[in-house]
């Protein structure tokens, strides 16, 4: 008789392999599906207006850390948040047909950020009752104390509570506590907030209102900016505070494009820009000699747009000074 095979525990690394507790991976589909007597559902109220869910298929944290896992490129992390971002625009899929229809299948029968944002917020407690989470307002503002980040306002629940949700019904954990905190916590934006903002800042950028754009993208940077400790040196650092659908490294050289294609129409936007490429070039000066010859040429332009002709002289000859010093040949 062949041994017995070993019970994988719920905390314990999952066997496909994908990085993430077996919980929030394969547990769910791995287990047999109860009768529908089996398991019994607190009443939500009618308000709470509740989707369809297929339930069947990993939660959106197993897909981000199976993917994440897969590409295994450094320094680069697909968070849960940024899953269902990319999950819920049919544009993700491109050409391929098949993919595109289980998208459109997922926004039809699966939790999604707009369908979340859609509830009240008694909607959404009344949801998270009848999960199983013990939730509170006070409880929840007690749980982001130290935190940046929402999502995993979600783990917590289902580490501590009794949560009857699986598989992709636990998308429902982290998405609402991504929307709570947007109505809690709106003076104390949350990395999944500024992750908005970032994107918002984009489709304005597509639809050519850059004034715009730079106005979202300047709340990023007052936003983010704080966050970045000293040690930060390097824009690739910037991943302990803030992994989005788009990186700190490829928004900040969008931002700075912008703000000089936005200040040859309003002055202003170059005063923002000497004071972005100025705190830019403070915070980063480990960063690459190309991007600083980038952002302190941009700093120059910033200054002759706003006058400070001085400024400007003296920031073009610092560019001479740093390529002088890393020529090869300047001795």
């Amino acid at each position: 008789m062949p041994p017995k095979k070993k019970k994988t525990g719920r905390n314990e690394p999952c066997p496909c392999g994908s990085g993430v507790k077996y919980k929030k991976c394969c547990m769910a589909k791995d287990q047999p599906r109860p009768k529908s007597k089996a398991r019994s559902t607190p009443t939500t109220p009618a308000r709470a207006v509740i989707p369809a869910v297929n339930k069947a298929g990993p939660s959106l944290a197993g897909v981000a850390a199976d993917t994440t896992a897969r590409i295994a490129s450094a320094g680069f992390e697909l968070t849960p948040y940024t899953t269902a971002k990319i999950a819920q625009n049919p544009r993700s899929a491109g050409n391929n047909k098949a993919l595109r229809a289980a998208i459109e299948r997922a926004l039809r029968e699966d939790w999604t950020i707009k369908k979340v944002a859609s509830m009240s917020t008694e909607a959404i407690e009344a949801q998270l009752t009848a999960y199983g989470v013990h939730h509170t307002r006070e409880r929840f503002l007690h749980l982001a104390e130290g935190r940046t980040s929402a999502w995993p306002i979600s783990d917590e629940w289902i580490a501590t509570d009794p949560v009857t949700c699986r598989g992709k019904e636990e998308d429902f954990l982290g998405l609402a506590a991504c929307e709570l905190w947007k109505r809690y916590l709106p003076d104390r934006p949350s990395t999944e907030m500024i992750d908005d903002w970032m994107q918002d800042g984009y489709t304005l950028q597509g639809e050519h209102k850059l004034t715009e754009a730079c106005d979202i993208w300047w709340n990023v940077w007052c936003t983010l900016r704080p966050r970045f400790t000293p040690e930060m040196t390097t824009m690739d650092a910037t991943t302990a505070v803030f992994s989005g659908l788009q990186s700190v490294f490829n928004w900040s050289q969008d931002f700075e494009t912008e703000l000089g294609n936005a200040a040859r129409k309003d002055v202003s936007y170059a005063a923002k820009g000497c004071q972005y490429c100025t705190e830019w070039i403070a915070q980063f000066p480990d960063e690459n000699d190309g991007m600083q010859v980038n952002f302190h040429r941009a700093l120059a332009s910033f200054h002759f747009c706003v006058g400070e002709t001085t400024e400007a002289a003296a920031t073009l000859h610092s560019i001479v000074e740093r390529c002088y010093v890393a020529c090869p040949m300047a001795a």
